[in-house]
């Protein structure tokens, strides 16, 4: 991973600004960026960016919504946190904190380029905070407080990060799911590192908070061993050796590693649910148990973290510094704290627009009380009943934006006095004054009154006869007849068609080829291996491809079925149809 400027340095995707890219992926890729606006202006941040390729695919659009969504949720110091989320029609982007640190995976190599082990202490710190972080989102719960375990389903080296201040964090919660939310994966497809799945995820089943456990014992057993577990080179013997092969105990290869991890990372890696860890909870308390004293401080790991990688951290401190210190969009604004004139010496020439600052609207050097706001004579008399009743003043003459009614008396608006509504009177004690009703309203007086025998006439509409019901057509019996055929003809045939046999659901089997001489088997354009070969591949219907070491290239058909798990062939070559 490079960090030095490149070609997409000064980029901009929205609001980020790009130092460079880091990585790029089937699915996205990765840059180190700024933001220019908004609340994190001027903090470094990982842009996530999905592929223009990637954008039409609305599975892959989904993915990186979903994981927005779910990690967003998360708020725990081991887990990497999102920031942000744009979604426009140009660019779709997840902005996620920086992590100035190395993954687990570089530094497994470089203690394997000096010929060294990893420090345990270091490990056994690494791999108790993932477990807090994986244990945090194991426990999260849903809008209404229902227990929603988020599963990670891709815990790897790469996705566990250490930090310059020898912190642990867990990323990229791209595949995660949680339970009950949609299944977006097709059936039969496995998602993940296959070398670091579970044995219940490498056959496609349904997974919960105990599979990242396995995949976390993975990790352990390979920085106490110095050596991987479950790599094959290849995903079908991969997830085969994660099904059924062989685990050595940590401590027959590393003489180091105490008898008491021995039984945690066991138990970590135990093929049977009902065996293994449950929870992270038990995995952190034996852990704590077992390591007792060896475990390192955060400043130790800070430390040895800072060591292997000095360079990275100078290479990174340079590109930070081409981030600007502020934007301009917000200019800075001092203020200086005083209880009394600020003088001459207090300010410099920088410091010429700065104010003191100010309480209740006037500064702290100024003793006057603030001004107090107009009294409401209205207010006065309905909330003070012990004062006598006061109208409010009234003007000389009505403002402009009088009513039409203005200077006219009550009754010049009604046909009858007694129709006139009474004079308004305010009540002490009350807070608001007596209204007239709605139907007592005055009318607007530039109208011509209309006597009440007209108006009781316009409320009464006429009755419109009705016209006579017209005599329904029949329908002829023959037609009825016809339609009945129809109906029952599409009735029948929809009970054929649901009685005949659906196809059967695909699912990961596995698959044990071997033949008369050694041949390499080649499923697509993914090399299965040399025979004898047991991998895991999807059911169905599969056409393989033999080449001998002469060169000779021979065709087979398999077909796997979904129900049966395991399929054994054992053929001679000289009887396989040859490829030209």
């Amino acid at each position: 991973m490079k960090w030095t400027t490149d070609e997409f340095t000064g980029k901009r995707f929205g609001k980020y600004e790009v130092l460079c890219r880091l990585a790029v992926g089937g699915m996205a890729e990765i840059f180190l960026g700024f933001a220019r606006a908004g609340p994190f202006v001027g903090r470094p941040v990982v842009i996530k960016r999905i592929l223009n390729e990637q954008r039409e695919d609305p599975n892959a659009l989904q993915m990186l919504l979903d994981e927005a969504k779910m990690t967003a949720t998360l708020s725990h110091q081991n887990v990497a946190q999102v920031m942000d989320l744009e979604n426009d029609a140009e660019d779709v982007l997840l902005v996620i904190e920086f992590i100035t640190g190395a993954n687990v995976e570089e530094i497994v190599e470089a203690y394997t380029a000096r010929q060294e082990p990893v420090p345990l202490g270091f490990a056994i710190s690494v791999i108790r905070e993932a477990a807090q972080g994986l244990g945090h989102a194991h426990q999260h719960k849903s809008a209404r407080g229902e227990p929603q375990p988020i599963v990670h389903r891709d815990v790897t080296p790469r996705n566990v990060m250490v930090d310059f201040d020898g912190n642990t964090k867990v990323l990229d919660f791209g595949i995660a799911r949680a339970k009950g939310s949609e299944r977006r994966t097709q059936a039969g497809m496995v998602r993940g590192t296959t070398a670091y799945m579970s044995p219940e995820q490498a056959i496609g089943k349904e997974l919960d908070p105990r599979s990242d456990l396995f995949s976390l014992g993975t990790i352990f057993h390979e920085l106490l061993t110095g050596k991987r577990l479950f790599y094959k080179g290849n995903p079908g013997q991969e997830m085969a050796a994660v099904y059924e092969g062989e685990i050595p105990i940590p401590s027959q290869v590393n003489r180091r590693v105490p008898r008491a991890l021995d039984s945690v990372v066991m138990r970590m890696l135990e093929r049977k649910l009902d065996k293994r860890y449950q929870n992270a909870t038990e995995l952190i308390r034996d852990l704590s148990l077992a390591a007792g004293s060896t475990a390192w401080t955060r400043e130790r790991c800070a430390e040895l973290t800072k060591e292997r990688f000095a360079a990275r951290q100078k290479d990174i401190e340079k590109l930070v510094a081409r981030i600007p210190q502020r934007s301009p969009s917000y200019p800075e604004v001092r203020t200086i704290v005083t209880r009394g004139p600020i003088s001459k010496q207090q300010l410099n020439d920088d410091d010429s627009a700065a104010a003191r600052t100010m309480i209740g609207g006037q500064p702290l050097g100024d003793r006057r009380p603030p001004p107090q706001p107009p009294t409401d004579p209205y207010r006065e008399v309905a909330t003070d009943p012990g004062r006598p009743v006061m109208a409010p003043p009234k003007p000389a003459t009505p403002p402009p934006s009088a009513p039409l009614t203005a200077g006219l008396k009550s009754n010049e608006l009604f046909d009858d006095e007694d129709e006139a509504p009474q004079a308004t009177r305010i009540i002490p004690g009350s807070s608001m004054r007596s209204m007239p009703k709605v139907s007592e309203a005055p009318t607007d007086p530039r109208r011509p009154s209309i006597p009440r025998e007209s108006q009781q006439n316009l409320r009464r509409p006429t009755p419109t006869p009705t016209p006579p019901p017209q005599a329904a057509s029949k329908l002829p019996l023959f037609f009825a007849a016809v339609i009945a055929l129809v109906i029952g003809g599409a009735g029948g045939a929809f009970v054929i068609k649901r009685m005949q046999p659906t196809q059967a659901p695909s699912a990961m089997v596995k698959l044990s080829l071997d033949t008369d001489r050694p041949a390499t088997v080649f499923l697509g354009k993914m090399t299965l291996g040399t025979t004898p070969v047991a991998v895991f591949v999807q059911s169905g219907k599969h056409q393989l491809e033999l080449q001998e070491a002469s060169g000779a290239r021979r065709t087979l058909q398999v077909d796997l079925s979904a129900t049966e798990p395991e399929t054994k062939l054992v053929v001679a070559l000289d009887s396989l149809p040859q490829l030209p």
